[in-house]
Order: structure tokens, then sequence, then C-alpha cells
């Protein structure tokens, strides 16, 4: 008898049990890796490394950091130290959606004035819609810092270009750069401050060109003027590049086209690409604009193709009025 009314106690003291086993488990398996008394988020939120990308300015960024300041950096030397351990937060954060911003009262208030307002005049219109979210200056700091931990990593301790490239093709494009950032942005960074990994991120960047993700071939295309920037060309590139044009994939045709136009502009084969491109009217007025800008890089070996660019610069699309017109001013006005 004492067994039965004690029963409903026990019951319920066991299932108390199990859920605080099972909270302590899932807690224990979301919690980062720390050193120094913080986590690896905490570490990407404080590199100074990236403050020109935290706190962005209208001054040029430099890829090239001052003598020792990778050394004098406690964040990245922070998760250098955690090496394999912080790769599984690198990979999460590279691939996370943009974060609501955080809107201060006054922004709240003064949002809430303009409805306000707009409802008081426009009695029976519909509010607008949320904006779509952007990745804002902090989040692509952190980006740009996780993939610059994976690459600095090295393929040896679980990270690498393909690691970086793979996660950062995986996150959402709100603006067209998944993760709002770019690896070309990466990539000569870590190439003029840890040349030890140039010879892995040239490997992975041809691996890239052959990706089955399209917007991981993008991305290898896109990191192709950044790794060659005062170097000899990747060997086998630019055929695969030329193959990419072809590629199915739009984005994938344009990153090759630039990559081609911005590293080789005087090639013979390039500028008959370029002009191919121009050409025909059948592809997009972006693609053909990233055309005309190539033709223009070509200087006085594009003297021939002035008149298919003047005809460019005509028609209705604003952009590649513009790209068309530039370009004829670089061939005319060269020295």
């Amino acid at each position: 008898m004492l067994l039965l009314r004690r029963k409903p106690a026990l019951i319920l003291s066991c299932v108390v049990a199990v859920a605080a086993t099972v909270w302590l488990i899932q807690r224990r398996a979301d919690r980062e890796p720390s050193y120094g008394g913080k986590t690896v988020t905490e570490w990407l939120d404080c590199m100074a490394l990236f403050d020109d990308y935290r706190y962005p300015t209208n001054e040029t960024r430099d890829y090239k950091f001052p003598p020792g300041a990778l050394q004098k950096d406690p964040a990245l030397q922070a998760l250098l130290h955690l090496g394999p351990q912080a790769v599984p937060v690198l990979v999460q954060r590279l691939a996370e959606p943009p974060e609501p911003e955080r809107q201060s009262l006054s922004s709240r208030a003064k949002d809430w004035w303009k409805q306000t307002w707009r409802r008081f005049r426009q009695p029976g219109a519909l509010a607008p819609g949320p904006a779509p979210l952007r990745y804002s200056s902090s989040q692509k700091a952190r980006n740009m810092a996780a993939a610059f931990t994976l690459m600095a990593l090295g393929t040896n301790r679980q990270g690498g270009f393909t690691r970086a490239m793979e996660a950062n093709a995986a996150a959402p494009a709100p603006l067209g750069i998944p993760g709002g950032i770019s690896m070309s942005w990466v990539v000569p960074i870590i190439r003029h401050n840890l040349p030890e990994r140039e010879a892995e991120i040239i490997a992975g960047i041809q691996a890239g060109l052959r990706h089955p993700n399209a917007e991981c071939r993008c991305s290898a295309a896109n990191s192709v003027a950044g790794i060659i920037r005062d170097r000899e060309p990747i060997p086998g590139a630019q055929d695969a590049l030329m193959e990419l044009t072809q590629d199915e994939d739009e984005r994938v045709r344009q990153s090759a086209l630039w990559a081609l136009v911005t590293t080789d502009p005087r090639n013979a084969a390039v500028l008959r690409l370029a002009e191919a491109v121009l050409r025909e009217r059948t592809n997009s007025a972006r693609f053909r604009a990233f055309a005309a800008t190539g033709i223009g890089f070509a200087r006085e070996k594009a003297v021939h193709l002035l008149p298919v660019l003047r005809e460019a610069a005509q028609e209705p699309d604003t952009h590649l009025q513009r790209e068309a017109t530039e370009a004829i001013k670089r061939i005319e006005h060269t020295p």
C-alpha cells in the first residue's frame, strides 16, 4: 500500500532526473570550446585583424598586415591554440544567416512614427513588409575572421580553403554574396601574411573550379585573381575558367569571365571571349557589362573593338551603357 502511494512520486522523480540529464547533455553539446575565458565566437568578434571590416570607413583596405600583426592578435592566437576543437564552430558561423539588426530605442520610435504618419496620410494603405535581412559589418568581420582562421589552420588541422569555401557556400546570399563575404577577400590576406599556406590554397582553388556545387565554382573563380596577384598564373586555371564561361549557372559564367579579364586582359583568347560575350544579345546585360569592362582593361590591344563598345553604349540598360562608356575612355586615353 505504501509503495502504491509513493509510485507517482517515484515516476515524477524519474521524469525529472531524465529531463535534467538530457538538459545537461544538450547544454554540454551546445557549449562552444573556450580558451582564456572566451568562447570561439567571442574570440572571432574581437579579432583585431578585421577591425577595418567591423568598423568600415571609406578608406581602401590593405590586405597586407603590419609585421608581427598575426603574433600580436590574441584572438587569432587563441583560435589557433584551440585548433580542430574550434573548427565546427567556425564552419557553423560561416554558414549562418544574417542576424536581425539590433535597433536602438530612438530608431524603433522613428520607425513607429513613420508608419503612424503613413497610415494617417494614406488611410487603408498596406504597411510595407520588413526589409530583407542583410549581413551587418560586425557579422561580416566575424565571417572574415572565421574563414581566415580555417585557412590558417590548414587541412592538417581540419581547416583549409576548401572547408572555408564549402561552409561559406552554404550561407544565405541576400545580396548575391553568401555570408556577406567572398573568399577572394580572404585569399590575398592569407597569401601575403601566411605564405606557407599558398600551395594548399592553390590546390583548393584548382579543385574548387571543378566542384559540383555552383556556389563553390563561383567562389573558386573569384579567388583566382586574389591568389595570382604578383605571381605566376595557377597551372590549368585559365583552361578551367574558359570552360566555366559556358557553365549552366550565370553567376559562375560571370565570375569566370571576370577572373579572366582581370588577370590576363590582353590575352588574345580572353579578348576574343569578351568580344563574343558582348556581341551576343541573348546574354544578360550584366554579363555583357562584365565583358565590356574586360575589353577596356585591354586598352590599346582593344582599339579594334571600339565600334562594338560604342554600339553597346547606346543600349537601354544603364549599367551596360556605363561600363561600355568607361571602357571606351580607357582605350582612347591609353598613354
